[in-house]
């Protein structure tokens, strides 16, 4: 599968790697010039990753929407799409 690569031009790369005999460990690495930030998501906490991302994605999707449709009209701003430090365990 051919990478994606985001808007702002930052390079996103999922890979997995070897866990546990017959498990695989999902891998996320962002590259953004020549920084890279690696994340590996344990098998209990992938599916919740997973979960969250698909949420922010719908959510950013619906505001990029919502603006488009209102563009030129001032609005507020949307909902913050990166959670605390502190709710980054929640889903």
């Amino acid at each position: 599968m051919e990478p994606p690569e985001a808007s702002s031009g930052e390079g996103i790369e999922l890979r997995q790697i070897p866990h546990e005999p017959g498990v695989p460990l999902p891998r996320e690495i962002v590259r953004d010039g020549g920084r890279s930030t690696r994340v590996d998501l344990d098998p209990a906490t992938a599916p919740s990753w997973a979960r969250t991302m698909v949420r922010r994605a719908e959510t950013a999707a619906e505001v990029g929407r919502g603006r488009a449709e209102t563009r030129g009209a001032r609005s507020k701003p949307g909902p913050a799409l990166v959670p605390p430090c502190a709710a980054a365990g929640a889903t």
